[in-house]
């Protein structure tokens, strides 16, 4: 966890980005508005560079006056505090080129993911159909290491050229990097600025096959109605269930084996079609929501996943309380996935608000 430091006044930001030639700047942006989980207090500066030359020029410019920036693509696994003013975040949505060269694919970091599945599948590209559907940007899911249904980012990578702390743009072979379950560790302090991926040819149908059977199923186990960032925690066997179901095998036994056999019961593959009649009837979540009550009860669990808040209109306070429950709950063998951002503050909007804020961070992390 970071510590809050306070950032110089406006002027000088003013003064900056004023000379950044190519980067649209926006100014007191309300990130309730403008982020994924429509939570968050003022941005004072939102920049979006047009290219990846305007990119670097800002974030040189702004290195070199000590004023730090969070680089962010879709914002789709950040939560904003909405107990502070941000000075200066950075978007890289706008450059989202992506080239083909026979199987050599090289895509900004901006593009988003589940646009850059489909260009793939247009052109007969096989290896990234469980990514479809995946809200963020290819620099966001590099640095994570983003994947779903047995598909990972990183399985076709060939190269990344990132932006290292001194400054330096570099090439990095696929093979001298290190990836993990959502983590990138080789790519700490470096910003991903473009990526080279080597796929293969497929058979068109079986490609469109794959996805809209992945598609069908993240819309069957995954929020879609409520603002989120997905899912909150990184759990060492893939299913956040597994945790509680085991609180409740202390509980009871009985009970254990009971949710368990409905679950997989739930699950058969042969209920495809009794469960796509019945889109809002998730077992796992009911019978947990039954048995264990706490955290899963809470108006702010997902009814697809206990491991995905869903914003109905509540504040980023209310959020923190119900991640720590369920980490509480579920056991301290978890890693939190969503990112909260602490820095980059100009101001401090309510101070009470803040240390309580900062309390529950501490908890969250520092029992992971």
């Amino acid at each position: 966890m970071t510590s809050t430091q306070l950032s110089p006044n406006n002027t000088k930001y003013d003064s900056i980005l004023n000379q950044c030639d190519g980067t649209i700047v926006k100014r007191s942006v309300s990130l309730r508005n403008a982020s994924y989980a429509r939570i968050g207090g003022i941005a004072a500066y939102c920049c979006y560079p047009s290219n990846l030359q305007s990119l670097l020029v800002l974030i040189n410019t702004l290195r070199r006056e000590n004023l730090s920036f969070p680089i962010l693509g879709n914002t789709t696994n950040v939560l904003f505090l909405d107990s502070v003013e941000y000075s200066c975040l950075i978007f890289t949505k706008l450059i989202n080129e992506v080239q083909f060269n026979s199987d050599a694919v090289v895509a900004s970091a901006g593009c988003d993911v589940t646009d850059f599945c489909r260009d793939l599948a247009m052109r007969g590209y096989t290896g990234a159909e469980g990514l479809e559907g995946i809200p963020g940007t290819i620099g966001g899911a590099i640095m994570m290491n983003a994947g779903a249904y047995g598909y990972t980012i990183s399985r076709f990578l060939k190269w990344i050229k990132v932006l290292t702390h001194d400054g330096i743009v570099k090439e990095l072979e696929r093979a001298d990097l290190v990836f993990h379950n959502r983590s990138a560790p080789s790519l700490q302090r470096c910003i991903v600025l473009s990526c080279g991926f080597n796929f293969s040819k497929g058979d068109p149908l079986q490609i469109e096959k794959n996805m809209r059977i992945f598609h069908i199923s993240r819309h069957r186990s995954q929020e879609w109605v409520y603002p989120n960032l997905g899912s909150i925690f990184v759990v060492p066997d893939l299913n956040i269930h597994g945790g509680a179901m085991n609180s409740l095998r202390v509980m009871s036994l009985l009970k254990y084996y009971l949710v368990l056999s409905l679950v997989r019961l739930w699950d058969w593959r042969p209920n495809f079609i009794l469960r796509r009649a019945f889109p809002t009837f998730n077992p796992q979540v009911r019978l947990l929501r039954y048995f264990l009550k706490g955290a899963y009860a809470s108006s702010l669990c997902s009814n697809c996943t206990p491991n995905t808040f869903v914003n109905k209109d509540v504040s980023a306070l209310q959020v923190l309380k119900h991640i720590l429950d369920v980490k509480r709950l579920c056991g301290p063998n978890l890693r939190i996935e969503n990112e909260v951002i602490q820095d980059a503050v100009l101001k401090v909007t309510e101070k009470k608000l803040l240390a309580r804020h900062q309390n529950l961070l501490h908890e969250i992390y520092d029992e992971t």
